[in-house]
C-alpha cells in the first residue's frame, strides 16, 4: 500500500467475520486464508477499499506466521542458495557480471 487510508471499523469487522480471521492452526484454515488473499489480490490494489487492504495485510501476517511455524526454510549458506537459484533459472556466473561488475 502506498497511502494510508482511513479504515471503517464496522466494515472491517464485517469483512473479517466472513473469513473468520484468527491464528491459523490447520491446513484447512491455511487454505481458506490463502484463497481469501488470492481473491483480494485479484481485485487489484487500486480497486480495494481501505478495509480490504487492511484485511489483506492482516491475512498475509497470519499466513506468514503459519508458514514460519509449519514450513520453516532450512538454514542455507548464501553461496549454496545463489548456486541453486542460478542453476534452477539456467543462469551462469557470467550472467552476474552486469549486477556485480
Amino acid at each position: 500500500m502506498t497511502a494510508t487510508l482511513s479504515v471503517n471499523r464496522q466494515k472491517y469487522v464485517r469483512l473479517a467475520n466472513r473469513i473468520v480471521v484468527k491464528a491459523i492452526e490447520t491446513e484447512e484454515e491455511y487454505d481458506r486464508m490463502v484463497a481469501a488473499v488470492e481473491q483480494l489480490m485479484n481485485k487489484g490494489e487500486e480497486n480495494q477499499s481501505a478495509e480490504e487492504s487492511a484485511l489483506l495485510e492482516t491475512l498475509a501476517i497470519l499466513i506468514q506466521a503459519y508458514d514460519e511455524r509449519h514450513h520453516p526454510l532450512p538454514e542455507t549458506p548464501p553461496s549454496e542458495m545463489l548456486a541453486y537459484l542460478m542453476e534452477s533459472s539456467g543462469r551462469a556466473t557470467k550472467d552476474l557480471l552486469p549486477i556485480f561488475g
